[in-house]
């Protein structure tokens, strides 16, 4: 999986989802999508199946906790461990 096209995917959908939601401030890297209010669990349903679609992958995040995949580096870093095995 090419690090940089899901890295460049995953920040697309995130400011699609802050901008719906009426969040302007800059959204990090490293900065808590949850707590800044740019996405909810439904965005982050879709930005899963969005990964999944895009990279032909099948994702399980259910043994994880939010703040493992709560902002882009994290959720990119989950990407990578699931895919890598």
């Amino acid at each position: 999986m090419n690090h940089d096209a899901l890295k460049a995917l995953v920040r697309k959908k995130i400011a699609e989802f802050a901008k719906k939601r009426g969040v302007n401030a800059a959204i990090g890297d490293k900065t808590d999508l949850f707590d800044a209010g740019a996405i909810d669990s439904l965005d982050f349903l879709q930005l899963l199946m969005a990964v999944e679609e895009k990279f032909k992958v099948e994702l399980d995040f259910s043994d994880k906790e939010q703040g493992d995949y709560g902002t882009i580096d994290g959720f990119v870093a989950c990407v990578a461990q699931k895919t890598a095995a």
